[in-house]
């Protein structure tokens, strides 16, 4: 997957997890700020990573891209070749094409994961078409520990591969040997094909034109005799692959995947053979057979055939593209994102449920006898069917959403619990409602000059009566109310007004021994 297409994943990732810390997880506020840092840290960082990643890539496979990539639309199978594959090139070409498909050189591990790197930073659309041919020359080796070592090491690239490719590449396991059957027979260009780890059961036999007929018809034709020979040579051949390169690539280790793979196909073909080699050693191990040895104008004349028939069953343009990709992996970070926005409105409402469940019962449980503690109660539900409302109003919000909101059952009960206790009015208030308050009126001409706020020296009869009066009703609140007329300034009049009401209830105040508390004054 390119680099551009891992950042924006990353970015769709944050962004779905800052409306979740913000829209659906019940934390405080210094909570939801810390997670946005976090989460856009994180972001960051990675995004930055990639660049850094792509930028280094692109460096490593400008340096050399010996490799040429198939035009535009080309839906066959890309092959790697690995292994033992010098000869299958010319020399100076790192590719080839067939009718069948395309192959490309990598002789070695590091070679192998270049070209991958390669074709994910040249042409991304082409990593789904990507398949290996393993190639194997038992005739080229002496060691057998250094040719499991080396199949070791091609199944490491194979495994990393998968980073690239997003998922094990397709691996076919090609085997090449000096066979009995002289180079010039029609026969000697068939390929032995098995798609599984046994031997010779279900094996099948493809001519160089593609045609393919069952192992048991073809040892029927004609020369039956040769080619029982051919069969004992093959039923070896492929007992040796399964013993040292299908045990190294299946071979249970610790961390390591196992390499499947898709097909065995075994090819007799001159090739140039050293002196002691594993299949001479094989051979003589197991049979009387002499080894078979090719001239040196036979292998200069021949080289390693590519394994064409194996090519159709190989992936072509199926599977999925990496834009496909890029879009199953966003939908996948929605669902996630959906699962946990569920589970967060579902705890949302529970916690919901819970608390005014507990405010509702907790006033019920109150009788009323003292008032103080259900007259608590009752203003804490009444703020619970008021935030009800609002949300019946105007809509649940995004945290208690997504179809899980239950406040609409808990409003009626709230409301009709709030209706069925009215908490007892104070002594105070009730004898106000029965007596009516007492007005004493008195002119303000007869207490002030125009425009002043000091008592005349007349005035003190009018107040004593006023006094005597008021004292005969002891714990009433006094409230003495200064008046001016309506000319001149507002403002100048307003406080007039007050200053006439302070002095009246000052004199009050010294004269008759009333307490300040009990007065009040406006203008």
């Amino acid at each position: 997957m390119p680099s551009n297409a891992k950042g924006g994943l990353w970015l769709w990732a944050g962004l779905l997890a800052l409306l979740l810390v913000w829209g659906f997880l019940p934390l405080s506020t210094g909570h939801r700020v810390v997670l946005t840092v976090v989460v856009l840290l994180l972001v960051i960082a990675m995004v930055l990573w990639l660049r850094r990643q792509a930028a280094q890539l692109q460096s490593r496979v400008g340096q050399a891209s010996p490799w040429r990539l198939p035009d535009a639309g080309f839906d066959g199978a890309l092959v790697l070749v690995c292994g033992d594959s010098d000869t299958m090139f010319t020399e100076g070409s790192e590719y080839r094409q067939t009718h069948q498909g395309w192959y490309l050189a990598t002789p070695t591990p590091e070679a192998f994961t270049l070209a991958v790197e390669w074709i994910a930073a040249s042409d991304p659309m082409l990593l789904g078409q990507v398949s290996v041919a393993l190639c194997v020359a038992p005739e080229r080796h002496q060691d057998e520990a250094l040719l499991r070592g080396e199949i070791h090491q091609w199944r490491m690239q194979f495994i990393r591969a998968r980073r690239r490719l997003s998922r094990l590449p397709t691996v076919v396991l090609c085997g090449y040997l000096n066979g009995l059957i002289p180079a010039d027979d029609p026969t000697a260009n068939d390929w032995f094909v098995h798609d599984g780890d046994s031997r010779l059961s279900g094996m099948s036999v493809y001519t160089e034109d593609g045609h393919g007929l069952t192992l048991a018809r073809w040892s029927q034709q004609d020369q039956a005799s040769s080619r029982m020979a051919q069969l004992l040579w093959l039923d070896s051949a492929m007992a040796w692959l399964k013993a040292v390169v299908i045990d190294e690539l299946h071979q249970p280790q610790t961390g390591v995947s196992a390499i499947p793979l898709s097909a065995v196909a075994l090819r007799f073909t001159p090739l140039h053979a050293v002196e002691n080699n594993l299949w001479q050693r094989a051979i003589g191990e197991q049979t009387t057979l002499p080894p078979v040895t090719a001239s040196a104008d036979a292998v200069a004349a021949h080289s390693l055939p590519y394994p064409d028939c194996l090519v159709p069953g190989l992936p072509g343009r199926r599977g999925l593209t990496p834009a496909q990709r890029v879009g199953l992996r966003a939908g996948a970070l929605v669902w996630v994102f959906g699962v946990a926005a569920l589970l967060a409105s579902f705890a949302n409402n529970h916690r919901l449920i819970r608390s005014v469940g507990d405010d509702l019962a907790f006033y019920h449980r109150l009788t009323g006898t003292p008032p103080e503690p259900k007259i608590q109660a009752q203003q804490q539900l009444r703020h619970d069917e008021q935030l009800l409302a609002r949300y019946q109003r105007q809509g649940a919000p995004l945290s208690l959403g997504l179809g899980l909101y239950q406040g609409q059952v808990l409003h009626p009960p709230v409301q009709l619990a709030l209706s069925d206790w009215v908490p007892p009015k104070p002594a105070a208030i009730a004898v106000k409602e029965k007596e009516q308050a007492q007005i004493v009126r008195l002119d303000s001409l007869s207490l002030f000059d125009s425009g002043k706020a000091v008592l005349k020296p007349d005035s003190t009869k009018m107040l004593v009566n006023s006094l005597v009066g008021i004292k005969a009703r002891p714990g009433w609140l006094i409230v003495v109310s200064g008046h001016t007329d309506n000319t001149g300034n507002a403002k100048q009049n307003q406080t007039l007004s007050l200053q006439r009401a302070e002095a009246v209830r000052n004199w009050m105040r010294d004269t008759g021994d009333v307490p300040e508390s009990c007065f009040a004054v406006q203008g």
